[in-house]
């Protein structure tokens, strides 16, 4: 799998790269100025800008999706044009990019991708850290990679918050295996 290490498109990137797209082509005009990059995104501006940005032969769609600054896991939301739409409706349509694209879908990143030493409440990650799995095995997100500070952890290791995120990540493995979609034994 080849990625192109891409983020979430940023709320408004159709507008930005229309603007630079102009301002390329008036570059040796003196009053160029960025224009409607306030302007948020539409659904469909959003399939595009991910499409024009994991172009062939990149053959997986990847975004970045952090929980840090949200209160909770039913605020966890993306700005669009229509308004703040959820994670939750976010990935479905990251699905349904990548497989119109015939590509993978890999979430690069995900968690509490706050600052690095950041300590993060633990009852906010008991609350959010299952549901955020939840969401991506329901919605059919087939790789993720978790953001490996999660708030302040001291080290890399099973205690506190790290903890507990990689008893969640155990717990939706365990599934797969059971449903016989990771075969752990024939993997290589």
């Amino acid at each position: 799998m080849i990625s192109t290490g891409d983020s979430i498109q940023r709320p408004n990137s159709y507008a930005l790269r229309e603007t630079a797209l102009s301002t390329m082509q008036n570059a040796g005009t003196p009053d160029r100025v960025w224009q409607g990059s306030g302007v948020m995104n539409t659904r469909e501006q959003l399939r595009e800008m991910v499409e024009y940005s994991t172009p062939d032969p990149i053959n997986v769609v990847e975004a970045h999706m952090g929980m840090a600054g949200f209160p909770s896991w039913e605020v966890c939301t993306y700005d669009m044009r229509e308004g703040k739409v959820h994670y939750s409706e976010v990935y479905k349509q990251y699905v349904d990019i990548a497989k119109k694209a015939k590509k993978g879908l890999y979430i690069a990143e995900f968690g509490f991708m706050g600052n690095e030493g950041e300590k993060v409440d633990p009852a906010l990650v008991r609350d959010m850290m299952p549901k955020h799995l939840q969401t991506m095995v329901a919605t059919g997100v087939q790789l993720a990679s978790l953001w490996q500070f999660n708030g302040y952890n001291d080290l890399f290791n099973d205690e506190g918050n790290l903890g507990y995120i990689f008893s969640e990540i155990t717990k939706v493995n365990d599934g797969f295996v059971r449903a016989g979609l990771q075969d752990k034994n024939g993997i290589w």
